[in-house]
């Protein structure tokens, strides 16, 4: 199954959460966007420190993923079409 997932899903994973595990057995599949992907490994360090795990950890645990990535390009054609189904 393919899930997509927001910063704080990927924070969540990352930090070793539930669904980490979930992921991490193959169960599901993540997809998020570019601008996602940075957001998180720009703020890892931080939200690492909250946690009291090591950045690198972390980092290693985001890196381990096959996370499904797009960039605006790939989706943008498909932006109207999600605005309509989520009510926006």
């Amino acid at each position: 199954m393919l899930v997509a997932v927001d910063a704080n899903a990927l924070f969540s994973i990352a930090l070793g959460r539930a669904a980490f595990r979930v992921i991490r057995d193959g169960r599901v599949e993540i997809a998020t966007t570019l601008a996602t992907v940075q957001e998180v490994k720009q703020h890892l360090d931080e939200v690492a420190g909250k946690y009291h795990i090591r950045p690198g950890i972390v980092g290693g645990r985001l890196e381990a993923l096959d996370v499904k990535t797009y960039g605006r390009r790939k989706y943008r054609n498909r932006m109207a079409e999600a605005t309509r189904r989520i009510g926006w």
